[in-house]
């Protein structure tokens, strides 16, 4: 469902770990297949909104024919990776600094 929509990177998160409260685990637990589609940060959703907009309506029709609810071919997409998505969390409060630069 990830792949069908469409975009680049694919954050996956272990089976069976999931963050509490988060809807997506809620769905998972009970066997319904769900995915969170996150695009952009505060600054982009301002100065791309329309393109943000298109795909995520692409996104969305493509998973649609992934499942047989519009009709039509599930559109391929070439470049996209997965990435495991491990959350380390501190029992205790406390400041971070961060010893490296981001990326």
């Amino acid at each position: 469902m990830a792949e069908a929509f469409g975009f680049r990177s694919l954050w996956r998160s272990p089976v069976g770990k999931t963050s509490p409260g988060c809807a997506d685990g809620a769905l998972f637990a009970d066997g319904i297949p769900c995915l969170t589609a996150e695009l952009g940060g505060q600054s982009t959703r301002v100065l791309h909104r329309s393109e943000h907009i298109s795909m995520f309506a692409r996104g969305i029709y493509n998973v649609m024919r992934l499942f047989r609810i519009l009709d039509g071919e599930v559109e391929k997409f070439d470049g996209q990776y997965h990435v495991l998505l491990e959350y380390i969390r501190c029992k205790n409060g406390g400041v971070q600094t961060p010893l490296k630069k981001s990326g």
